[in-house]
């Protein structure tokens, strides 16, 4: 039976890689509601309306990038493929997402108290 995750170096880099990239896509989330006049200090809900898209475009920018490392190919021989990829992927966007949530709603309280 193989593992859940990945081997070690293929894991590292899948972190490294999913986590550069949702940041860069929250940073222009967050500077483009700012841009519009918006607070970014909002609800948890009001926060996570957008994670579906930001998900989306996660798994797709790191399906792009291992395809184009040739990584996609060796991995699905070892029987990691696509699915089992995106579905780590989007999980660990999806924690992400709910951690930086988290610590929106309490500098929300901060700010308004």
């Amino acid at each position: 039976m193989r593992p859940f995750l990945p081997p070690a170096p293929f894991r590292g880099t899948l972190l490294l890689r999913v986590g550069v990239v949702w940041a860069v896509l929250r940073a222009v989330a967050l500077s483009g509601m700012g841009g519009l006049g918006a607070s970014i200090w909002m609800t948890p809900a009001q926060f996570l309306a957008g994670t579906p898209w930001v998900v989306l475009v996660l798994v797709v920018a790191v399906r792009i990038d291992t395809e184009r490392r040739g990584e996609a190919v060796f991995l699905a021989n070892l029987g990691y493929g696509f699915r089992h990829l995106a579905g780590l992927t989007a999980a660990l966007g999806l924690v992400l997402d709910v951690a930086l949530a988290v610590a929106l709603a309490a500098g929300a309280a901060r700010a308004g108290a």
